[in-house]
């Protein structure tokens, strides 16, 4: 009788991130550094809650030549944040 090899489920592993000092990355910005990432750039920007997802768009193609970010990766960037535990500010809007 023939037995049959189970298969066996692959287990991924993710490394988890060391945790960001936002208030550090929000210092160095007002300074005029740079960020490392577009996406520590638009998480930055979110917790200020100054700038809309399009200027967040805006600038990350201005700091990050070629990026092809787009509007759904800045909530993208809120949601990463919420699944982080970090309290995320309402969604700026402009006066239309």
């Amino acid at each position: 009788m023939a037995t049959k090899a189970k298969a066996k489920a692959k287990v991924i592993t993710t490394k988890k991130a060391a945790a960001v000092d936002y208030k550090k990355v929000i210092a160095d910005l007002k300074k005029g550094e740079s960020p490392k990432t577009a996406g520590l750039l638009v998480r930055a920007r979110i917790l200020e809650a100054k700038l809309t997802p399009e200027q967040m768009v805006s600038e990350v193609k201005k700091h990050f030549k070629g990026s092809t970010m787009k509007i759904g990766d800045v909530y993208w960037n809120r949601g990463k944040l919420k699944m982080d535990g970090i309290k995320v500010p309402a969604v700026v809007r402009t006066d239309e």
